[in-house]
């Protein structure tokens, strides 16, 4: 901290020989500068202390007014910059808002310009096996330092030691010599008698170490050889894992290329569910093929306008210290909304075409439908919103990148109700058959069963439907649906589930025994022979009780998967239900229903 100081003090004598007392002081912060006289010494200082005082006062009141003015600075550069932060902000919101209209009102010209995508190459499965082989470099380096024999040096009765020197008195003494010599040599004899043992135990020693550096070898080697058999075992398990989801996928897409219903409808679901669309587009879409006319039915879930965003630009507004968001008008949000539906049905139907390599493609009917609440009812429903059946030959005339949507819409015979953001229901062109005669309705089960019932004694048409609840809950998270069919009363299940993942998925044929008695093979055979008539992907047999070794063995290599009483308990609480299977109660309660009839 800057301060007066005194910076020299010295005393004169005039020739008459009056003394007088100097002192100068200064103040750097201030540039002053003072010489002070007079010729009483206590007078002479307490007017420099008054001066240096008055100084400091005045460099005091400089410096907070200096810190005043620096914080009036700052503050207003904060001020400043807090309004510069608001308004990028406001910028940085009103790009984000203008992008994402961008994305909306450019839907066709993205998947227009979207480079051509490798449908089914994307679901193979050519990754490596992530273990790496077991080398011999890393047992052997685990292998102990190899024994080496060491044996100190045998004593020589010529060392020094054994040879005493011999003094005047020594020599002159024959008793003194031969005493001192006699010594020497008794030294030397308990010397080599130690170093004789010692060699024998190192020898001893070396002789342990050696088997057992062997041993180790020998451990080292087997357990090399084992790991190196398991790793082969765990490789050859994956290389045949992956080639049967490749060899499956290979098969898919060979239905595809054959033009057969499941492969055309998952080859083309894939190219729907693989078009980037903003994340909060709805993702569910259902097909039907018709292989002799070669038609192709699409029920697509478009948008519901509540989600479609509407906001234009942010505001800061200065006065307020506030975000105004500007919305963009009704006829504005009405005009986009229409002009993105038509938009996502001619990209669809575009993509659809694009992909279509195996010429299964004549004709695509795009339905679309917005999922919504009945404001009648308060009951969710679905309304077709507009449908369009575009020839291929047609529509590939059709140069897409110039076109205005809702005219090309028209032009194509679509038809549509006149403002698409009422949701006015439209009659489809054509609609999927959800009919097949060998399917039932079904009911859910699963929320009326408690931990106390028995599966085992379930009525046997209650036990199908909550099978097909349950597989239904678990293929629903990746689109897939459950199909029941018509009962047998034999107390099995037959259900068909349409899994649309092309790696773990296709069509798969689940069966359930309510039984009370081990499932033998015969029953394993059933079911793989259903699921080859059937055309079907893999086999699921559920039962509540257990299955035989010769189930298991039958089993084994073959797309079938054996779910016992267990397994079944845990697929009921995975999805929070708790029941029990107690087959004894079971056979017991069987067994006395036996005697009253």
């Amino acid at each position: 901290m800057i301060r007066s100081r005194i910076e020299k003090e010295w005393t004169t004598k005039s020739k008459t020989g009056i003394r007088t007392y100097h002192i100068t002081i200064r103040h750097n912060g201030l540039n002053e500068f003072k010489e002070i006289k007079n010729s009483n010494k206590h007078v002479a200082k307490e007017m420099a202390n008054a001066a240096m005082t008055g100084w400091n006062g005045k460099w005091g009141k400089k410096i907070a007014a200096e810190n005043e003015k620096k914080l009036k600075e700052q503050e207003k550069l904060k001020e400043k910059q807090y309004k510069e932060n608001r308004k990028q902000k406001a910028a940085e919101e009103t790009k984000k808002a203008k992008n994402a209209l961008d994305i909306l009102k450019n839907t066709l010209n993205i998947g227009l310009n979207t480079k051509p995508k490798m449908i089914w190459e994307q679901s193979y499965d050519y990754s490596e096996f992530p273990t790496p082989k077991p080398v011999k470099d890393r047992y052997l380096r685990m292998m102990p330092e190899k024994p080496q024999l060491i044996i100190y040096s045998k004593p020589k009765q010529s060392d020094s030691k054994y040879n005493p020197k011999l003094s005047f008195l020594d020599k002159i003494s024959s008793e003194r010599k031969h005493s001192k010599l006699d010594h020497a040599k008794q030294l030397y004899l308990k010397d080599l008698e130690i170093w004789k043992a010692r060699k024998l135990d190192a020898i001893a020693r070396f002789d342990k170490k050696k088997v057992e550096y062997k041993q180790e070898g020998i451990r080292l080697f087997q357990l090399f050889q084992k790991d190196v058999k398991e790793w082969q075992n765990l490789h050859d398990k994956f290389i045949k894992e992956q080639k049967r989801k490749n060899d499956g996928i290979n098969a898919l897409r060979e239905e595809y290329r054959n033009h057969k219903p499941f492969g055309v409808k998952l080859h083309f679901g894939m190219v729907l569910n693989r078009s980037k669309y903003p994340d909060y587009f709805p993702k569910k879409v259902e097909l039907e093929y018709n292989p002799d006319n070669k038609i192709l039915i699409v029920d697509y879930q478009i948008p519901a306008p509540d989600i479609i965003p509407r906001l234009v630009e942010v505001k800061y507004v200065l006065s307020q210290d506030e975000f105004r968001e500007v919305m963009m008008s009704e006829v504005q949000f009405n005009k986009l909304y229409d002009d993105l539906i038509y938009q996502i049905a001619l990209r669809n139907i575009h993509e659809l075409y694009k992909y279509d390599k195996a010429s299964a493609l004549d004709s695509i009917v795009f339905n679309g439908f917005v999922h919504s609440i009945d404001p009648a009812t308060g009951k969710e429903k679905n309304s077709y919103l507009l449908s369009l059946l575009a020839n291929r030959e047609d529509f590939l005339k059709i140069n897409l990148e110039s076109v205005d949507p809702k005219t090309c819409f028209k032009k194509l015979k679509g038809v549509a109700c006149a403002q698409l953001n009422t949701i006015t229901p439209v009659a489809p062109l054509m609609q999927l058959n959800r009919n097949d005669s060998r399917f039932v309705n079904s009911y859910d089960v699963a929320d009326s069963i408690n931990e106390g019932d028995n599966l085992a004694l379930m009525n046997w048409k209650d036990f199908e439907h909550l099978i097909r609840e349950l597989f239904e809950k678990e293929f629903s998270s990746g689109g897939g649906e459950v199909k029941i069919t018509q009962a047998s009363k034999d107390g099995g299940v037959d259900a068909v589930a349409f899994d649309p993942d092309p790696i773990k998925g296709g069509k798969i044929i689940i069966q359930a025994k309510r039984y009370t008695n081990t499932v033998g093979v015969s029953a394993v055979r059933d079911l793989y022979g259903t699921v080859m008539n059937e055309g079907a992907n893999k086999g699921i047999l559920v039962t509540t009780s257990s299955y035989g070794s010769d189930a298991y063995k039958f089993a084994n290599d073959k797309p079938l998967t054996l779910l016992d009483g267990g397994n079944l308990l845990h697929m009921l609480e995975k999805h929070g239900h708790r029941a029990k299977i107690d087959i004894k109660e079971a056979r017991e309660m069987i067994k006395q229903q036996s005697l009253d009839s």
